[in-house]
């Protein structure tokens, strides 16, 4: 009795110890370089949008918006009950390897900034025969134009009508007004209940520099003076510029 007690936990201690250097080995295969991880994370976005690629049209009713994260904003997918389950599956593969990338891109030193809001998802859309989430960035130019149209008329009566009090905190958007064809110079006050006019602030330079682009003109509009702040006069926002 006593030789099997002892065989049994020297045994066990020899598989402990087994165990031990497969997860030792376990995580030295998870060491990789921001480039492997880049790869890795490439491999599952392709894959996403393979199996996204399989949903047929015919389907377009049943599909609903799904976001994936990234680093700087989301991607959206179209999705269907058929396929959420492996959906789900490679989103999450994904995602770790794009945390990963980006975790080991700051360790090895590297900088990343982010510019621009993400665009928001409009609608699900067939276009060649395949379901894609429509945003301000491929939003047919037909459609581009009417909505550039409808949040221009926003940011008018957003102009017309923004007050300040107090210490408020704001910043500035420079956009292209439709009808002259010149830039507008904007407050955009900080904190709470501004991020649905940055949104619309956004959505609107998107929509306006593709229409630019899809018109051929040469120069885009530039600013006669550089905008240095904002200050409260009188409850109104009023641009501040620098000397000449």
């Amino acid at each position: 009795m006593r030789y099997r007690l002892k065989k049994l936990v020297m045994n066990n201690g020899y598989l402990v110890l087994i165990a031990s250097a497969v997860l030792l080995v376990g995580c030295k295969k998870e060491t990789r370089t921001s480039e492997e991880w880049r790869e890795l994370a490439e491999t599952r976005f392709k894959q996403l949008e393979a199996l996204v690629a399989t949903i047929p049209c015919s389907q377009q009713n049943e599909a609903v918006i799904e976001r994936v994260a990234q680093y700087c904003g989301e991607s959206y997918f179209p999705v269907t009950p058929a396929i959420k389950a492996k959906f789900n599956q490679l989103r999450e593969a994904y995602e770790q390897a794009s945390r990963q990338q980006w975790r080991s891109f700051n360790d090895e030193g590297g900088v990343i900034d982010c510019f621009g809001r993400n665009p928001r998802p409009i609608r699900i859309a067939c276009e060649n025969d395949q379901l894609l989430v429509y945003t301000v960035r491929n939003l047919p130019m037909e459609e581009a134009g009417e909505m550039a149209t409808d949040l221009h008329t926003k940011i008018k009566q957003y102009k017309d009508t923004v007050s300040c009090a107090g210490k408020q905190q704001w910043g500035i958007e420079v956009v292209r007004n439709l009808e002259s064809d010149e830039l507008d110079v904007l407050p955009l006050r900080y904190g709470d209940g501004s991020g649905d006019w940055a949104d619309i602030f956004s959505d609107y330079q998107v929509l306006v520099y593709r229409l630019w682009e899809a018109a051929g003109t040469e120069t885009y509009p530039r600013l006669a003076k550089h905008p240095t702040g904002v200050s409260c006069v009188d409850g109104k926002p009023v641009i501040e510029y620098e000397e000449e």
